[in-house]
């Protein structure tokens, strides 16, 4: 007998369950329970056992194993997959589009494949292998009229779609699912079937069955006892009521009244066809059990929605209730991005554990449309932190690529054969440790394998032959190979072999810094990379699937080395090429394919979800909305309801003979979300909290939500009323765009807010008109003794940035981007720091006498060029510039040179010690290709002042910078010893203290102020202001030029504060005067 249990409350019918305690026949007989997941399944256990002490010999199967279970019983036994199951039917379509044969007699296909490649034909044939499959379930009939060549009408795709289900089925002697399901029937009306039966079938919590099961349901019921508990939302008769659109549209022209349908409940109607359907298909074959309850609460908003669901009542028409002020067991929230949704939502959480000390986190359940889109947020948010009360969660329903790297490592590996090879992408690679082992690379190798990488001018590519296939020239500057000869060439022939002569061999630039250990870092990275141009070019053969995953293993283990976890993973992803290979030799599929498919097939399997791991853990569940998974928690939370996100859309293919041609009990993803949308508003025990994206990030335009949401919100203005008025600002509240607002901490209980962190950051909102606290509140302690010796290259490097210096040197913050971005595509231009290699490299062969073409080939060597002739013209400008100017240069350079001059000066207890080199007859001779910057000027005057001060035998005490437009001469000074008693003192302030001189800045400053022009006039205030105004240009920049403070560490100290004050004024024309009392400029001749 066929008894159908209903309720409103799946508790209830979990405790029908239990009630009949009938024992098995056997002790070793199992109880055989069908659900619709493994959830549900799971959920049901744990109530079993909390309810009887103990949950054993239960065997939960889902619908479809408990058929196959029943055919293996009945009709003997069966393979241990159908050949009309849809994985291996894709494979036997795959093979049937592939034969031209077949497409000759199908023109539609023949049209849409012509112009496309096997990733497309490989993709048709999924969508019709899982057409198929629906038809086999709720189109049996169509199937067997096909096979009787009987065609039905149902338009034009009938034709091919029959054409080529009879070539499957006549290709299989094995019987397809309809087929048995047949003969199921057939053996279940005979008088032995009670024999082979279970005694007692129950079928738990389903709120959709394939009509085909439930005739199978119902032929068991002659034999055995077959108890169906289904969640029922309505205890009265529902099975008429309409919405008001659709019964406007049913009416045609006719009155609606006419019809004598009723609305009922307008949610129930709206969001309640799927389940009107089963319940009326269920009415027809079974007795009827109801367990409802008598008087429903009517105690919050949410349980008056529930319970006029229950009793099917109109409020529209039996009245308006009166709600709490402090009623929030109905929430919607309006955010404007999904991380702060979820940041919303942790705070939301943790408010109802304060008020509420006897709810748990097993108690809430938070369910999203797509799961994987919300995992980075969550565990971004909801990770164990100091600033706010941890909760306990967990993730279910990802997919195995989604939560393991590795996975998404070894699918973005099939893809080489179509690889650029660009350097970010390659490099990242090695990001994987599974990868590093493999290669015996370890993570410290990493910043030196990128450092050589950028330092040889490795852009993309494998070699010149590889550029070929994308149409260019057979060039291999910027490739991998060219990279790692430099790099080979360099430890075996080092620069300096060369001496003075010409570095270049065979046309290659060694890259003169490996030595040591490292070299086994590059024979390593060496066999790294070519493990990959080697399984590139593998990639690109065709072969059948059963040799790709002979390829595919043999890859696994060239590339990884597993250990821990990641090889489980691994034994997890070689028994998914276990699977493809039967798959393809069941369907007899031996046609050789590209790597393109395999990747299809492996993506779209190993993105499901791989178990029921993180359901139900006793921590707060995060998981997908799933269909029939209804199960009850007292606080329910539903992330993403977007207007276009939810009910979700499903584009079925325009061939598609069942959306043609629907019937009653079709499944219908959208149906199916909105039906899933009112199961969960029933299953929230005491709090139902819904959330979407209701701001826009970029402008704060409002964004609507999903129509369900929109719809429940009228129905909860129909049915309640509220002392402070308007029920929807009630039940909707608008976030701020940020977390640390001061609306979170003012005690508002829409809003509250835990995180000390954002606490701390909104007692700062409102005072940003003020001076932001410096980095130093005071000086720092006074540096160690070794510090009050500096050698010259170190003060001049102090000079140049002296805020750096502070950070870096005694500090130690560096805060220059350790992991920038790598360049992937070729030079097409000469930017300033390869535009001075190339001048440079001009200079020295001109200096040597070699040919300027020699420059050439080393700057091409180098990779400063751009390809091809666009690169030699840009060469050739620089040529003439530097021949120009090296007229002038090249007499000065060639003289001859001391020894380097010892420098050892002390004043104030501090003291300058090194050396002073590259100083001739004549003084110090410098050089710049372009006019030189404040730097360069303030760094040859600190060499001139040490060599005033040495005054060597037979030096002139000058110094020279020529330029090609002038040459700029610095004269004897009196009394240097002052002057860097000077700089010595401001060093060491500057050890203690950032030190406001800025070079660009305070050189402008200082000539405006000592040498004004004439425009100026003559009051020393008004100069002293224009001055001012010149150095604030030079700090702030424009539009067309940054200025001299975006640079990292004056930002870090001055954060948005004025330096520019009177210490910066005293302190440049200190510094900068006796520079421009002994400079003089001359226009080159």
């Amino acid at each position: 007998m066929l008894r159908l249990y209903q309720s409103d409350k799946l508790e209830f019918l979990a405790e029908l369950l239990t009630a009949d305690n009938t024992p098995p026949a056997s002790p070793f007989e199992p109880e055989i329970i069908v659900v619709q997941s493994l959830g549900m399944g799971r959920w049901l256990s744990l109530r079993l056992a909390d309810k009887l002490g103990i949950c054993a010999n239960v065997r939960f199967q889902l619908p479809a194993s408990f058929v196959w279970d029943l055919l293996r019983k009945f009709l003997g036994e069966l393979p241990k997959r159908s050949a009309f199951s849809a994985e291996v039917l894709t494979f036997r379509i795959l093979d049937w589009l592939g034969r031209p044969e077949n497409l000759d007699r199908t023109p539609r296909i023949l049209g849409y494949l012509r112009n496309g490649d096997e990733l497309r034909r490989f993709q048709l044939a999924k969508r019709i292998a899982d057409l198929f499959d629906q038809y086999l379930i709720y189109r049996m009939d169509w199937i067997d009229a096909w096979e009787r060549g009987e065609p039905l009408g149902l338009g034009g795709d009938e034709d091919w779609q029959a054409l080529l289900w009879r070539d499957l089925a006549s290709a299989e002697s094995t019987p397809h699912r309809a087929r048995y399901m047949s003969e199921l029937r057939a053996a279940l009306e005979s008088d032995s079937a009670a024999d082979r039966l279970p005694r007692r079938i129950a079928v738990f919590g389903v709120s959709s069955l394939p009509p085909a099961f439930l005739e199978i349901l119902n032929a068991i019921a002659g034999h055995a006892e077959v108890n169906l508990y289904a969640i029922n939302p309505c205890r009265e008769y529902w099975g008429e009521i309409r919405d008001e659109r659709e019964i406007g549209r049913l009416a045609g022209e006719r009155l609606p009244e006419d019809l004598y349908l009723e609305v009922g409940h307008p949610l129930l109607a709206s969001l309640g066809k799927q389940g009107r359907e089963f319940f009326d298909q269920l009415a027809e074959h079974s007795e009827l059990h109801s367990l409802f309850r008598a008087e429903p609460p009517r105690d919050s908003i949410l349980h008056i929605l529930q319970a006029d669901i229950l009793e099917l009542i109109d409020r529209r028409s039996a009245g308006i209730l009166p709600i709490r002020p402090d009623d929030r067991s109905l929430q919607v929230h309006a955010c404007h991005s999904p991380m702060r949704e979820i940041e919303v939502l942790r705070d939301q959480l943790l408010a109802l554990f304060d008020a509420d000390p006897e709810l748990k986190p097993s108690d809430v359940a938070v369910l999203t449309p797509d799961i994987e889109q919300y995992t980075p947020y969550i565990e971004a948010v909801f990770a164990e932190s100091r600033d706010a009360p941890a909760i306990p969660f967990s993730i279910a329903d990802r997919g195995l690529t989604h939560e393991q790297p590795l996975l998404e490592t070894f699918l973005a590996l099939l893809d080489l054969p179509e690889s650029r090879f660009a350097a970010d992408t390659t490099l990242g690679y090695l990001e994987q440790a599974a990868i590093q082992r493999r290669f015996r690379l370890c993570e410290n190798d990493l910043p030196i394998i990128h450092h050589w990488a950028r330092a040889v001018g490795t852009r993309w590519g494998r070699d010149g032959a590889h550029k070929t296939e994308y149409r260019l020239p057979d060039i291999p500057r910027h490739t991998w190979r060219d990279g790692l000869k430099r790099l080979m060439l360099g430890y075996a022939l080092p620069l300096e072999l060369a001496g003075n002569g010409f570095p270049m061999f065979a046309e290659t630039l060694p890259y003169d810094d490996i030595e040591g250990s490292r070299v086994l870092v590059l024979e390593r990275f060496a066999d790294f990379l070519e493990t990959l141009f080697e399984w590139a070019d593998r990639f690109k053969a065709k072969q059948p699937v059963t040799e790709w995953v002979e390829q595919l293993n043999a890859f696994i283990g060239r590339l990884f080395d597993p250990r821990d976890k990641d090889e489980s993973v691994l034994l997890q992803l070689r028994a998914t090429l276990d699977l493809l290979r039967e798959l393809s030799e069941q369907a007899g599929f031996g046609e050789p394919v590209g790597i393109r498919v395999v990747k299809r097939w492996l993506t779209d399997r190993l993105s499901q979800p791989s178990s029921t791991g993180g359901f139900l853990t006793g921590a707060v569940t995060f998981c997908a909305m799933v269909p029939m998974r209804s199960l009850p928690f007292k606080v329910i939370a539903v992330l993403g309801l977007n207007h276009d996100s939810f009910p979700r859309q499903r584009h079925p293919p325009d061939f598609d003979l069942m959306v043609r041609h629907p019937r009653r009990g079709d499944r219908s993803r959208r149906l199916d979300d909105r039906y899933l949308f009112l199961e969960t508003l029933l299953s929230a025990r005491e709090v139902l909290y819904l959330s979407y994206v209701g701001r826009s990030v970029r402008d704060n335009a409002e964004l609507p939500p999903s129509p369900l949401v929109s719809e429940l919100i009228d129905v909860a203005i129909q049915s309640c009323e509220s002392t402070e008025g308007d029920i929807s600002r009630h039940l909707v509240t608008e976030h701020p765009l940020q977390p640390f607002d001061p609306g979170y901490f003012k005690d508002d209980r829409r809003l509250p807010g835990f995180s000390s962190t954002w606490l701390a950051a909104a007692r700062l909102i409102g005072h940003g008109d003020k001076e932001p606290a410096p980095l130093f509140s005071g000086p720092l302690p006074e540096p160690e003794d070794e510090r009050r010796t500096v050698d010259p290259e170190s003060f001049a490097y102090f000079f140049s940035n002296p805020v750096r210096y502070l950070l870096r040197r005694r500090l130690n913050l560096a805060l220059e981007d350790a992991a920038a971005e790598f360049e992937v595509r070729e030079p097409f231009a000469l930017d300033y720091r390869t535009r001075n290699q190339v001048r440079q490299n001009l200079l020295n062969a001109l200096a040597a006498d070699r040919e300027p073409h020699s420059a050439l080939l080393l700057a091409d060597a180098q990779g400063l060029l751009p390809h091809g002739r666009f690169g030699e013209a840009l060469h050739g400008r620089e040529q003439r510039l530097v021949e120009s100017f090296a007229v002038k240069l090249l007499p000065e350079l060639v003289k001859p040179r001391l020894e380097p001059l010892p420098v050892d000066f002390e004043a104030n207890g501090l003291r300058l010690l090194g050396s002073l080199a590259e100083v001739g007859a004549g003084g110090l001779t410098d050089y710049s290709f372009e006019e030189p910057g404040p730097r360069q000027i303030f760094d040859l005057w600190l060499r001139h002042l040490m060599l005033c001060l040495i005054a060597p035998a037979g030096a002139t005490p000058q110094s020279l910078l020529h330029t090609p437009k002038q040459t700029i001469t610095f004269q004897a000074v009196d009394r240097p010893e002052n002057e860097l008693a000077k700089l010595l003192n401001a060093y060491w302030r500057g050890l203690s203290e950032p030190l406001p001189f800025f070079p660009k800045t305070s050189y402008a400053y200082a000539r405006y102020r000592l040498d004004p022009p004439a425009r100026a006039g003559s009051d020393p205030e008004t100069i002293r202001l224009n001055a001012l105004k010149q150095a604030r240009s030079i700090w702030e920049g424009s539009e067309f030029q940054s200025g001299e403070s975006v640079n990292s560490y004056y930002q870090t100290v001055y954060r948005g504060s004025n330096p520019l004050d009177e210490r910066f004024e005293a302190l440049a024309v200190e510094l900068i005067s006796p520079i421009l009392a002994s400079m003089t400029k001359e226009p080159s001749r």
